[in-house]
């Protein structure tokens, strides 16, 4: 699943091999320029984002692809 921020300009991608049984969502971040910026890892509990790294904060962008592509993300774990 692919969001893109038009305000931002960040396109996050959501890769989910938790659809194939595992407990581990990556994302991709990219800029306007198509250039990556982040990538990070996702632990959940059931449906519900309970860890994450790869970054220092959960940006807002990641928080929506997030919700966009089902997850749950608690609002106390974004910057």
């Amino acid at each position: 699943m692919t969001y893109t921020n038009d305000k931002t300009g960040y396109t996050v991608e959501v890769f989910t091999p938790y659809a194939n049984g595992e407990d581990y969502t990556g994302i991709e971040v990219t800029n306007r320029k198509g250039e990556w910026v982040a990538e990070m890892g996702c632990w959940f509990d059931g449906k519900r984002l309970v860890d994450y790294d790869g970054c220092f904060g959960l940006l807002p962008d990641i928080a929506t692809a997030l919700r966009k592509a089902g997850w749950v993300v608690p609002h106390d774990m974004v910057d």
